[in-house]
Order: C-alpha cells, then structure tokens, then sequence
C-alpha cells in the first residue's frame, strides 16, 4: 500500500489520471468540466512566475482549445530568448503534451523531480493562485536518448485548487532541460 503524504493525494493522483488521459486524447472540451470558472487554467511552458510565461485561459477558451487557430504568445524560448508564438495546436504538441506523461517514469506530489534552472514549483504556485488548498502532481521523464545523459528530461505538473469541496484543475505546467 503506498504511504500517501496528506488526505488529498489518492483522490488527486486519481483525478491527475483523469485529466493526462483526456489531454492524452486531446479531449479539451471534457477537460473544460474540470477548470473552475472563476479559476481558469494557466498553462506555461516552462515552470516560471512570469506572467509572461504562459497563458491563461478561460472556460470557453479551454472547451474550443483546438477549434482556435489563432497563433499567440505563450512567453520565451529557452536560450533565444525568442517569443514563443504558436497556434493551440503547435503548442500542445511541442508543451503540453508532447510526451506519453501518463506513463512517464516517475512522478512526485507536492515537490519537483527537477526543476532544472527553472523556479521549484512550490517556491512560486502558492503566490500564483493565493489559495490555502492548492496541490500539484508532477510526471517525468529522466530522460530518453541515452547519448543527452539525461538532459533531455521532461516534466509536466498539473496543479489543482480545491473550490467548494471540489478539487479543480488550475494549472498545467511544462518544463525540461533549459540552458
């Protein structure tokens, strides 16, 4: 039986099935069931308080994700320094979910694997959403060319805010090796 370090991480790491399975699926307007209102979802390509890292969108903008084919800026390449500009569906192929993170080799509740040069999660997501119950659950991979010697490692981390006794998908965060 697996040691669960508070009362929400079995029903979160249930709930964190759910919502990689329906981006697995590319199901966004399911997903959308599952972003509060008043919350929205951030979703970032590296793990940054920037706001300018990333976006926020809204209930509708989740249910029509892949419908809008508008190009938009999702923040700064790693490196270049160059905008990151890219239509919903570029950008959840190269992001959000660019790997099988349902079947990654390792994940952690509530702390990073490796955050590489970027900000620790918990350094920064209890700012960002200002909420006294809000949980992530980061998926990672260590790595897949042997010839990088893991700096090719990826990660995705999904946040959740409970609102009402519910708990809400708030954030979906990327992140990997970064220069």
């Amino acid at each position: 039986f697996p040691k669960y370090t508070d009362s929400y991480e079995k029903e979160l790491a249930e709930l964190g099935k759910v919502i990689l399975t329906l981006l697995k699926n590319k199901d966004m307007a399911t997903l959308s069931s599952y972003v509060h209102d008043d919350l929205s979802l951030i979703i970032k390509p590296y793990y940054s308080p920037s706001q300018e890292q990333g976006r926020t969108l809204n209930l509708e903008q989740v249910k029509s994700f892949f419908n809008d084919k508008k190009e938009y800026q999702w923040g700064l390449s790693d490196g270049s320094g160059l905008p990151i500009v890219l239509t919903n569906n570029e950008y959840f192929n190269k992001y959000l979910y660019d790997n099988d993170f349902l079947n990654s080799d390792y994940h952690s509740y509530n702390s990073d694997i490796s955050a590489g040069n970027n900000f620790p999660l918990d350094s920064f997501i209890p700012e960002l959403f200002e909420r006294e119950q809000v949980r992530f659950i980061e998926y990672y991979f260590g790595g897949f060319e042997e010839q990088y010697d893991g700096m090719d490692w990826q990660a995705l981390s999904l946040v959740f805010v409970k609102l009402q006794d519910k708990w809400y998908i708030a954030g979906i965060f990327h992140n990997e090796w970064t220069i």
